[in-house]
């Protein structure tokens, strides 16, 4: 399970230097970037897709909740979402095992990574996606855990 907390920390990091450099590139002011880049895009009247395109060695594409983001062999696909008084990452345990497998050149089970995953639920470093009283096999992570 260590390990997979590990993972876990790695895959914030790659969004965070993502962040990091899209912020930079595209003079991005506010805490939400998905949020910024939509306001851009239909402020641009559609002259520039701020919406997808290659930054420093980041090829990215912002998506109906989220981004998927692909540096050389690492791809990473997540949402975000406002969630507990805080910005939070959203994911699935295949978007997940997508980056685990391509970061590190494994390929770990679907399953046994999942209950993994679950099994941070308990001790909060990650949490379930519950809306209206159904909880979705998602998983919420604050952006500073």
């Amino acid at each position: 399970m260590n390990e997979v907390k590990e993972y876990l920390n790695e895959y914030i990091r790659f969004i965070h230097d993502f962040e990091k450099v899209i912020r930079k590139k595209l003079e991005l002011v506010t805490e939400d970037v998905y949020e910024e880049i939509n306001w851009i895009y239909i402020d641009s009247n559609r002259l520039m897709n701020y919406k997808h395109g290659y930054i420093d060695g980041y090829e990215y594409h912002f998506h109906g909740a989220g981004c998927f983001v692909q540096k050389g062999e690492v791809k990473c696909d997540f949402d975000y979402i406002h969630f507990i008084d805080d910005l939070t990452y959203s994911f699935t345990t295949y978007k997940f095992k997508d980056f685990v497998d391509s970061y590190y050149g494994i390929n770990i089970d679907e399953k046994k990574l999942f209950e993994s995953l679950k099994i941070l639920t308990y001790d909060g470093f990650l949490q379930f996606v519950v809306l209206g009283g159904i909880v979705y096999n998602s998983f919420l992570v604050k952006r500073y855990s």
